[in-house]
């Protein structure tokens, strides 16, 4: 998730355990990691619908 400045505390407040990384060469929150891709995107829609910049990303797995 890609907040912006001013959506931050909101995020901080849904989701107190996202973690802040670079993925994609640019600053983002992972809010989880989910053991099916259908939920992932069902969470990812539910904080587009609040009007977060969201993606589903698979890590690639070795």
């Amino acid at each position: 998730m890609h907040p912006q400045p001013e959506q931050e505390e909101m995020l901080r407040s849904l989701a107190p355990l996202a973690k802040e990384e670079y993925v994609l060469g640019d600053r983002a929150f992972l809010v989880g990691r989910f053991y099916t891709r259908p939920y992932a995107e069902t969470v990812s829609a539910d904080f587009r619908q609040q009007g977060f910049f969201t993606v589903v990303y698979d890590y690639p797995v070795s």
